[in-house]
């Protein structure tokens, strides 16, 4: 813990490394002091370009109310995963049965290859393949609309629930380090982090900039962390 040793942190993946009990690790939240997020790249529920069956997520959880789909996501434990389950307790009995994948460019081409129904991806992931006209975004998981997708729907917005799907990515230190040396890593990074010019870059690539510092961002950590357990029947962690 000299301030010299850091590492990125991904919420909610961090969690299940170590909310797992198969896993063993004896590293938590505890052993780390989060300094900033940086990006939030929310989720979104992706089809394959016009597909007959559904063209609005409204008519995708009606349909799956009657049919089984298929919905494919990151993996096990997953921000995308969550995704499906938060969905199946909001709409109780619903067809949706998760499919572990490795990541978008397994569901973009399970998607094109007709092998999954949905698809959960972050905004980042999934715009250039909307852009290029191969996937239709049928609604971001987020609290407000997308700059990178002003015409793309909330699931809230559209009145389904209020399912938010994060990424959030950010960066932490081992506890330990000397609180004159981190509140001078945390204004450092609050810097980088707002300059206009990344800000700008980072919208480029789709994902869009969320700075949450020092204090705020420890607690946004625990209680991400809170959510997490919410799920540890679902992930088979009890």
């Amino acid at each position: 813990p000299d301030g010299y040793t850091m590492s990125q942190l991904n919420i909610p993946a961090f969690y299940s490394g170590y909310l797992d009990p198969q896993q063993k690790r004896k590293e938590n939240l505890d052993s780390f002091l989060p300094i900033a997020n940086q990006i939030s790249d929310w989720g979104t529920m992706v089809i394959k370009k016009g597909d007959p069956r559904f063209s609005s997520a409204k008519e995708l959880i009606e349909y799956a109310k009657e049919n089984e789909l298929l919905a494919g996501d990151a993996g096990k434990g997953s921000n995308k995963h969550l995704v499906t389950e938060n969905i199946k307790k909001h709409f109780n009995g619903i067809k949706l049965t998760a499919v572990h994948q490795k990541g978008w460019n397994d569901n973009y081409a399970a998607l094109l290859g007709g092998h999954i129904d949905v698809g959960w991806g972050s905004v980042g992931e999934t715009l250039q393949a909307y852009i290029d006209g191969e996937v239709d975004i049928l609604c971001v998981f987020a609290p407000s609309r997308s700059p990178a997708l002003p015409e793309v729907p909330t699931f809230k917005e559209l009145e389904l629930g209020a399912i938010n799907s994060p990424s959030d990515r950010g960066f932490m230190l081992p506890a330990g380090v000397d609180k004159a040396i981190y509140e001078k890593i945390c204004n450092a990074f609050e810097k980088a982090i707002n300059n206009p010019e990344h800000v700008e870059k980072m919208k480029q690539l789709g994902m869009i900039v969320n700075y949450i510092g020092g204090s705020d961002y420890i607690t946004y950590a625990k209680e991400n962390e809170e959510v997490m357990r919410s799920f540890a029947d679902v992930m088979g962690w009890k």
